[in-house]
């Protein structure tokens, strides 16, 4: 999935996620459909990463990746009350790669669980006013 080291996502061939990755070179690639780049560009379809399909999001900021949203599609998930599930099975993958998460918290609030890396983190988290579940990429 993640490259721990230098926070490097190979999707596939023609599709590496990183920090040095530029909106304009992005804009060069099949998955550029005419995404509005000041919002979150959702790739088209899933993705398979590590033996799971994957929905992909990107953020651009400064003209830059900044950040990636990757959600595992799960056939156990079929209705939006069942969502908190997603977040478990986020995390038993993120587990099952190595990666260790902390709880954090925002005044006595449940936040997310992160893991910090010198390039940026990686966050697990519920949402619960739109009620999803995401695993984020967040470049420093």
């Amino acid at each position: 999935m993640i490259d721990l080291k230098t926070g490097e996502i190979i999707v596939n061939s023609d599709l590496i996620l990183s920090p040095k990755l530029s909106l304009e070179e992005f804009k060069k690639t099949r998955y550029y459909t005419g995404q509005d780049e000041k919002m979150y560009m959702e790739i088209d379809g899933l993705h398979k990463i590590d033996n799971h399909d994957f929905y992909i999001s990107l953020y651009f900021k400064d003209s830059f990746l900044k950040e990636v949203s990757l959600m595992i599609y799960s056939p156990l998930i079929k209705e939006w009350d069942e969502e908190p599930k997603r977040k478990e099975i986020h995390d038993e993958y993120l587990k099952s790669k190595g990666i260790k998460l902390e709880r954090k918290w925002d005044e006595e609030n449940y936040k997310a669980d992160v893991a910090e890396f010198d390039w940026g983190e990686i966050v697990s988290y519920f949402e619960t006013k739109g009620y999803t579940s995401d695993i984020l990429i967040i470049y420093k």
